[in-house]
């Protein structure tokens, strides 16, 4: 016997508005709130009281909710892989350049990430996928009302130094690449997991988010989508020993396209005089691999390289622009600087190759499911190669990663209560009923 999505309860059926479900659409509506509250200390690590203890009270809720104080072993729900990663993101705090900032980041993470899990799994497959797609449609309404109604939801030099963003939507959040991968995002959702909904309103959400994101221009988020819904097709089409070879190809040949963008994109746009907001990756990276070369193993300890005032170990290593950003525009680089390479490989395991081995050799999930699961997997792990998120506090792709992480072990996991045998009055009636036909 085994679980195709929705998870068995021994409660019998419950309503769709229940208090998992409540604080699955508040933790959203913060991960959209989180980046317009926190405009303090961006360089200094102060980080912003509200929001630390909004997530404090969301992560007391769930517990309650879920009935962990009943049953305390719910908490094991995050897979093994996902906590010995965290753990040694734990261990890191040791040798922590800043500890006191590095606990209070990793506090935060640790919360949003236990909190995403419980509510995954005592919501289900399919109670999950409707409050995602409810709140990514109100939130895509709203995009389009801040655009009509305030310049501000579109950049400008006011905000940016960056010319190349001029004109760019950014709609209520304050990043145009934030915008454009909850575009993305919501594209996906729509396209594998909207097979209920009438079809018309499922279309004009698809495109209106697609224009959206075209006017986000935002090209990593535009580039990583193409691969994503060709992953999802591969999953959604092909068997298991199929998909398994086919996916992680794909996936590697188009970071490396995008990777090899970065360096020609310049000689690619000349005929069109368009600056692009990938060009500068190059000259980040090489500072932080400088850093990692001189402490390979350790790192600065997690949360530790950017934004802890002048102990921040960037500034040893360059006092241009590149020591002004608050991370390096690779989640796994900026990884590699923080926990060392014994982290990252942890963190890499848990995070894509764990979950996308249990996805791609499944026989127990739905082909829908593994095709979203699939796409948005392969979307978080190619945005990462030009935007830092992995195990980054509550950084939108990061919670959608955890998001298909909890999903992933919903839909995968295979029910523990053995078949029950029949009881000897039913296998009695049977034969009956088998010797009354023989006899016929």
């Amino acid at each position: 016997m085994t679980e195709t999505g929705e998870r068995r309860r021994r409660t019998g059926p419950r309503p769709f508005l229940i208090p998992a479900a409540y604080i699955l659409f508040v933790l959203l509506t913060l991960m959209v709130v989180a980046p317009i509250i926190t405009t303090g200390g961006q360089n200094t690590g102060s980080g912003n009281v509200f929001r630390q203890v909004t997530y404090a009270i969301l992560f007391a809720a769930a517990l309650w909710a879920v009935g962990v104080l009943q049953q305390w072993r719910k908490l094991l729900i995050v897979p093994v892989t996902l906590m010995l990663a965290i753990g040694w993101c734990w261990l890191s705090l040791t040798w922590a350049i800043d500890p006191m900032i590095s606990f209070r980041r990793l506090l935060l993470t640790t919360m949003i990430i236990w909190t995403i899990f419980l509510v995954i799994d005592d919501c289900g497959y399919d109670r999950t996928i409707k409050v995602l797609m409810i709140f990514l449609t109100a939130l895509l309404a709203a995009n389009y009302v801040a655009i009509a109604v305030s310049p501000s939801a579109v950049h400008s030099l006011a905000d940016s130094m960056d010319k190349g963003l001029v004109g760019d939507w950014r709609g209520l959040l304050p990043q145009k690449n934030f915008t454009g991968a909850i575009c993305a995002m919501t594209i996906l959702i729509f396209t594998f997991g909207g097979q209920r909904m009438w079809l018309a309103l499922r279309l004009a959400i698809i495109v209106a988010t697609a224009y959206y994101l075209f006017r986000t221009q935002s090209k990593t988020s535009m580039g990583m989508l193409a691969t994503a819904l060709a992953s999802g097709a591969i999953a959604l089409r092909f068997k298991p020993k199929y998909r398994i070879a086919l996916v992680p190809i794909l996936l590697i040949g188009s970071i490396f396209a995008m990777l090899s963008s970065i360096k020609w994109w310049d000689e690619m746009l000349g005929p069109f005089q368009r600056k692009d907001a990938l060009t500068g990756r190059a000259e980040i990276w090489p500072y932080l691999f400088n850093y990692a070369k001189d402490h390979p193993f350790t790192g600065s300890g997690y949360g530790s390289f950017w934004n802890i005032g002048e102990d921040s170990p960037v500034y040893q290593y360059t006092k241009n622009w590149v020591s002004e950003l608050g991370n390096g525009h690779n989640g796994y680089i900026d990884l590699l600087v923080q926990i060392g390479l014994p982290g990252l490989i942890l963190a890499v395991v848990a995070t894509i190759i764990a979950p996308a081995a249990r996805l791609l050799s499944s026989s127990v999930a739905g082909r829908s499911q593994l095709g979203l699961l699939v796409a948005m997997l392969v979307f978080c792990a190619g945005h990462n190669m030009t935007e830092s998120s992995l195990l980054e506090r509550d950084t939108i792709i990061e919670v959608f990663l955890m998001f298909t992480i909890a999903l992933t072990g919903v839909v995968t996991r295979r029910s523990s209560k053995p078949a029950r045998a029949p009881s000897p009055e039913r296998r009695e009636g049977s034969s009956s009923r088998r010797r009354s036909t023989a006899r016929a």
